[in-house]
């Protein structure tokens, strides 16, 4: 991929038009990343696209099809389904994790973090934490503030991927309820999520009617 990436860097024109490849590399000087910091940013961003939106969509259908009524609703309504996709990254977040490293002492709620140190962040906790979300351990698709979950991390070193992963997730649903009428999971043919670290279904068995 790098090789890859690589390559388009050296083959853009001048005069190509602009993308988010052309606008990181004709950024000022100041601002200008090099080649391979480059590189890296956009693996973070393709994905972001690929494996935690394979699990946000797995385990969204899987959480809908396990709440009552879940299922129908987001099918009459589309609208509901972006909503559904936050509760079910706070719910069951594809990622469990984030680990950051400390730039400076600082203490928080009387913890000392000292300059150097590794702290590993717990994003699946946070998101059942009760001072924040009534009801953390159950998935309410009307769950009004669903979206202060920490799925994509936050701050400065939030996802760069987490607009593509929520638009391909919403579109990925969209064409699934919309082109498999009636679908429902097989119970027998399909798994809670798991992991601790990447958190997803191994196996998700779907029916539907056929047209």
């Amino acid at each position: 991929l790098h090789a890859h990436l690589g390559a388009a860097i050296a083959a853009l024109s001048p005069a190509a038009p602009a993308s988010l490849l052309a606008d990181l590399v004709r950024a000022g000087p100041a601002a200008r990343l090099g080649d391979e910091e480059i590189c890296r940013n956009l693996s973070i961003i393709f994905f972001g696209g690929i494996s935690t939106v394979e699990a946000l969509v797995l385990n969204t259908l899987w959480a809908l099809a396990r709440s009552p009524g879940a299922l129908e609703r987001v099918r009459a309504d589309a609208d509901c389904i972006a909503a559904a996709l936050e509760e079910s990254a706070r719910w069951r977040s594809p990622v469990q994790s984030a680990t950051r490293h400390v730039v400076g002492d600082v203490e928080f709620r009387g913890v000392t973090f000292r300059a150097g140190e590794t702290v590993n962040c717990m994003l699946g906790s946070a998101n059942r934490d009760a001072e924040v979300f009534e009801r953390p351990d159950e998935f309410e698709l009307a769950r009004p503030n669903a979206r202060r979950h920490l799925a994509f991390a936050t701050g400065v070193h939030a996802c760069l991927g987490f607009q593509v992963a929520r638009t391909e997730a919403r579109i990925a649903l969209e064409e699934l309820l919309a082109g498999l009428p009636g679908l429902r999971l097989d119970a027998g043919g399909s798994a809670p999520p798991r992991g601790s670290e990447f958190h997803q279904c191994s196996r998700l068995a779907a029916i539907w009617r056929a047209d």
